[in-house]
């Protein structure tokens, strides 16, 4: 399962690569190199986006090391809201530069209701966490089954303060659209999420 890769999802690039075979996978990335010798590359399936098909999401939810090891906890990762595994969906602007105390000094902003953004990631919690901007209602949900409503206007908040968390999460991947504007306005501070054993899908 290739999700996103900087060039071709498989790279077979000289004649001196021999025999290999790359069958059976699911990519969103189009692009392949196979300039090896006696090298097969088939049955792949390729999706727009992150349409992926039943079989590829069973390989996402089973990712990841065995049951066993899966206690084992990692240290949690900060993502800003311009990360690569936050996709934007309607009319969102993008603003940089800033000192007002947003995360990483930028935050995405809408004004439209419905718009939204997919925030994909592999562990067993989450966080909201505000900028330095008075960000109105969005909803927060996880396999699009609405989990809460988190607001960064009101008094007393300060930049990067937590207004949503949930853990105990089952150990896969997590698809949460972690901010659908509710009000005239959404902008985005950044998300946490405990790390556990295994692979970030991004």
């Amino acid at each position: 399962m290739l999700d996103n890769c900087t060039g071709a999802w498989v790279n077979i690039w000289t004649g001196s690569i021999h025999n290999n075979v790359a069958s059976n996978n699911f990519s969103n990335v189009h692009n392949f190199n196979n300039s090896g010798t006696d090298c097969v590359v088939t049955n792949t399936t390729y999706v727009a986006g992150q349409a992926w098909p039943a079989a590829a999401r069973a390989i996402i939810q089973n990712a990841g090391l065995e049951p066993a090891y899966q206690p084992i906890q990692l240290s949690a990762d900060q993502v800003n809201d311009n990360a690569s595994n936050c996709v934007y969906h309607g009319s969102w602007g993008y603003v940089s530069n800033l000192s007002s105390g947003d995360y990483s000094g930028d935050f995405h902003a809408t004004t439209n209701a419905g718009d939204y953004v997919d925030f994909v990631f592999f562990g067993t919690g989450v966080s909201a966490i505000c900028g330095g901007h008075k960000w109105r209602k969005c909803g927060l949900l996880f396999g699009r089954i609405y989990q809460a409503t988190a607001s960064a206007n009101r008094p007393g908040l300060q930049p990067q303060q937590t207004l949503f968390f949930t853990n105990n999460l089952s150990v896969q991947n997590q698809y949460p659209p972690a901010g659908e504007q509710r009000g005239p306005k959404h902008n985005g501070g950044c998300l946490r999420h405990p790390g556990h054993s295994g692979n970030h899908r991004q």
